[in-house]
Parts: structure tokens; C-alpha cells; sequence
């Protein structure tokens, strides 16, 4: 059996888990992306589809709503994502999203379910909102547009921006990227955050009592309240961090050496990182009183006094 790595996934509930993955060894540059469900109370524990030729870098699990089926989406870097569903796979195109049209931005990075809405970022300052059956482009725009920069250097890099991840706090949207760019999208208009850092940005997240967290390069932690963002960590590490979730009382931080917590701004990596070898922690989630951890070859749950690793057969040695 071909060993296999994940990419991303996204909590379905307590028990249903769905991840991108990719084979070891790559047939050439094409992509593939082996999709599966892990759900826990089935005999049978892991199920796939494939998809050939696609490179799939996200997925997501939007509200069901009333009377349909639930649906789970797969984003490929191109802009196309799979819509899949037990009646089965459909594919849509983001419009003007990818390198495959001639007037494309660029490739995507993520896809966000938020409220009634869906959310597409990437490089370029790429950001699409779809609300209803319609994409819409909303994202950053260029010194041109009079967004405020912090200083000259600053200014007409918000458009080049790799859009990393897309948040929401009382404001509206939030959006985060490389060399510490945080904007907030006010009405229609996007505004940057003065640059705090240099870090890359890669994960955001709002806990229970409305505080936005976001991680990125080098442990780099901010913390946005009061309408205030600020850095919180001071001490440079050498690992990255690229995925945040508010459970219980803490804040836990995927990163590339493990999962870390945040408590009273004291971070710690978690034994449970050595317990199960975890490296490439690319998604923590909460979802339903539990806390999945998606690492490149493990997926863990915790109900906050257990942990527990489910390995894909194609892993196990």
C-alpha cells in the first residue's frame, strides 16, 4: 500500500472527520488528492474517493441548511473545488481564481465557511465571497485605493499580498498573510492593520470570550481585543505555527514540531507532540466538545481529559 500524507481537514461533528491527502509518491506533477472521512462510530473507519489531477490544499464544512444534504468542500490551488455529498461529486470554477485561465491571479491558499457565507483567499491579495449561487471578488486592493498603509514602505504591498487565512471578529472580516499583513474589512473597504511583525501569518481563530488569535513563522503569536491587536509572544522559536482553536479554557497552536498551548500567555508544547511523533500540525479545530488535531500522518481527538490517534491503514507500519 502507498504510504499517504494529510494536507488539511475539516470537523464534520465529534465523530466525523474529512481530510485532503496526497500520496508519497507523486506519479509526476499532475496532483492527487485521495479524499477521506474518518468516522468513529463505524465499523468500517475510513472511507475515499479520489480525485486525479487535482491538488486539493483545503477543505470545509459549511451549515446545513434546512431540508438539504451536508455537504463537505475540497479546494484545489486552481480555484475549482468539489462539492461532495452523498448524491455524489459536483465541481465549480472560481471565476478569474488559479493559473488556468489567461487573466488568473494566481493559486489559492484557503477555503473559510463563515456564517451564511464562503470565503476563498490566496496570492495576489485574492480574497472571493460567495453569498447565494455567485462568487464575488473582494479582495485587497492597491495603494491606488487609498488604503491606509502604516509607512511608505509599506504601501502598495497589501495587493501583493499571499492571503493566508480569513477570520472574523465583531467588525466584520479579517484577513492575514505574509510579512505580518492584517487588514479588516470594514463595510466594503479594507483597511490594514499597522504591521506588528515581519512572521508570516498563517492561522486565525476567535475564542469564547470574542478575542481574535492569530499564529504564524517562528512561534509569532497576536491577540486582537478591545479593537487592539498586539504580539504576544516575544521569544523567536524554531518551528512555525499554522493553525489555532480556542478549547475549554485554552488556546491550542498546531505547529510543525507538534501542538503547543497558550495560557495566561505562557506557551508550552504538550507532551502529547513525543507521545505520538506528531509533526506538521496543520489544523486544530473544536468542534462539539471535542478538539481534532490533524498532523501530517496522525489525526487526534481529545475530550479534555483523553487523547486519542487514528492512523490511516495505508500508514500503519
Amino acid at each position: 500500500m502507498r504510504s499517504i500524507s494529510f494536507v488539511a481537514g475539516v470537523a464534520v461533528d465529534k465523530d466525523i472527520y474529512y481530510i485532503a491527502s496526497t500520496l508519497d509518491e507523486s506519479d509526476g506533477d499532475a496532483g492527487y488528492s485521495v479524499m477521506l472521512f474518518y468516522q468513529a462510530q463505524r465499523q468500517e473507519k475510513w472511507f475515499f474517493h479520489s480525485l486525479p489531477d487535482w491538488r486539493v490544499i483545503d477543505v470545509a464544512f459549511p451549515p446545513v441548511k434546512a431540508g438539504a444534504v451536508r455537504e463537505v468542500y475540497g479546494l484545489e490551488e486552481n480555484g475549482r473545488i468539489e462539492i461532495y455529498s452523498r448524491n455524489g461529486s459536483t465541481e465549480i470554477q472560481i471565476p478569474g481564481a488559479g493559473l488556468i485561465e489567461d487573466d488568473g491571479q494566481g493559486y489559492v491558499n484557503r477555503i473559510r465557511c463563515i456564517g451564511d457565507a464562503t470565503y476563498v483567499c490566496g496570492h495576489s491579495g485574492q480574497i472571493y465571497e460567495k453569498k447565494g449561487d455567485e462568487w464575488a471578488d473582494i479582495g485587497l486592493p492597491d495603494s491606488s485605493s487609498g488604503v491606509p498603509a502604516p509607512s511608505e514602505a509599506d504601501a502598495g504591498q497589501i495587493a501583493n499580498t499571499n492571503v493566508l487565512d480569513i477570520g472574523l471578529d465583531a467588525g466584520g472580516l479579517i484577513a492575514i498573510g505574509t510579512e505580518g499583513m492584517i487588514a479588516r474589512r470594514v463595510g466594503v473597504t479594507w483597511q490594514q492593520v499597522p504591521r506588528l511583525t515581519a512572521a508570516d501569518l498563517h492561522g486565525i481563530c476567535a475564542d469564547e470570550n470574542g478575542r481574535i488569535w492569530i499564529v504564524g513563522q517562528r512561534g509569532t503569536v497576536v491577540c486582537e481585543a478591545d479593537d487592539t491587536f498586539k504580539v504576544l509572544t516575544t521569544q523567536s522559536l524554531d518551528t512555525d505555527f499554522y493553525s489555532v482553536a480556542s478549547f475549554g479554557q485554552e488556546l491550542y497552536i498546531g505547529a510543525e514540531d507538534g501542538l503547543y498551548s497558550l495560557v495566561d500567555g505562557s506557551l508550552e508544547r504538550l507532551a502529547v507532540s513525543d507521545t505520538f511523533t506528531l509533526s506538521g500540525v496543520s489544523r486544530v479545530e473544536s468542534k462539539d466538545g471535542v478538539l481534532w488535531v490533524l498532523s501530517a500522518k496522525k489525526l487526534l481527538r481529545y475530550n479534555g481529559a483523553d487523547w486519542e490517534c487514528f492512523e490511516h491503514p495505508n500508514n500503519a507500519d
